[in-house]
């Protein structure tokens, strides 16, 4: 009876990273609204690491977008 989808964090990395480019804005813009090192999203890209929730949280905002958009 366990309904919980399993959460992929190198999916979830590599779809925020496809949303930023995507979106047209620089890396170093989305950057400095996170408050974190552009390398940081550059390691999202291979799902070397992943975004945090306040990341995504932040990308959201951003974005406008749900939450749930970015998770996979």
């Amino acid at each position: 009876m366990n309904d919980l989808k399993e959460l992929n964090e190198v999916k979830t990395a590599k779809n925020a990273y496809r949303l930023i480019i995507e979106s047209g804005r620089s890396i170093e813009d989305i950057a400095l609204s996170l408050k974190i090192s552009e390398r940081v999203i550059y390691y999202w890209r291979t799902g070397k690491r992943f975004p945090n929730i306040k990341h995504v949280y932040g990308l959201s905002q951003i974005f406008n977008l749900p939450i749930e958009s970015i998770l996979a």
